[in-house]
């Protein structure tokens, strides 16, 4: 017997181990595709694009035909109503003018509604103008003053003179292209005492605020 063929069920397990311990070390390809399975992403994002599209359409013209129905339903009731009254003067009176302050009220509202984004519009544009204000004052980039500001949560002013502030303290003034936060633990990158806005960015907010010192 040729001794150098071994156990055939040794050789499987020998195979076996080896094949188990090179699980892991095999790099992954990177996903590739074909052009006609490109084709079908593609084919299926605008069906699925043109469905959503039709389904807009479709929910716009129900809320159309479900006003209309109430229009209907609503000048039927006010023809019943007014039927009904007008051989009483004084009932026919007060239900006209139950109907116009109805519609004075529904007028307000709207008119509220309108006044309050108009409010708010006014106070976003003159805290961007404030903002800007106090970045050129204090020599910083306005456009990161205001992103850092709606990063942190913070809305008045008095917070952005404060965050203005921090941002340029000359003690910690940092190169070119840097911006000037204290450094906090477990944080290491970028250098010493400083840290770039694309690191700054990638901070977690209570990191933010722990260089901020907020």
């Amino acid at each position: 017997m040729d001794e150098t063929k071994g156990n055939p069920k040794d050789s499987l397990q020998t195979t076996g181990r080896a094949s188990q311990g090179n699980e892991g070390t095999t790099p992954k390809e990177a996903k590739t595709y074909t052009e006609e399975e490109v084709n079908k992403r593609i084919s299926d994002a605008l069906a699925a694009k043109g469905r959503d599209a039709k389904s807009l359409e479709l929910k716009e013209q129900s809320l159309t035909e479900r006003e209309e129905r109430i229009k209907t339903a609503e000048a039927k009731i006010e023809a019943a109503e007014l039927e009904k009254l007008k051989d009483n003067p004084e009932a026919l009176d007060l239900h006209k003018a139950k109907k116009a302050i109805k519609e004075e009220r529904a007028a307000l509202e709207r008119d509220k509604a309108e006044h309050a984004e108009m409010v708010k519009s006014a106070q976003e544009t003159q805290m961007e103008i404030k903002l800007w204000e106090i970045a050129t004052e204090e020599k910083i980039d306005p456009v990161l003053l205001k992103d850092t500001m709606k990063n942190l949560g913070l809305t008045t002013v008095e917070q952005a003179k404060t965050l203005a502030k921090r941002l340029s303290e000359p003690a910690k003034r940092p190169a070119e292209g840097e911006v000037p936060f204290t450094p906090i633990s477990g944080v290491t990158s970028g250098t010493r005492g400083t840290l770039t806005p694309e690191q700054f960015e990638k901070l977690s907010l209570d990191e933010k605020k722990k260089y901020l010192k907020m």
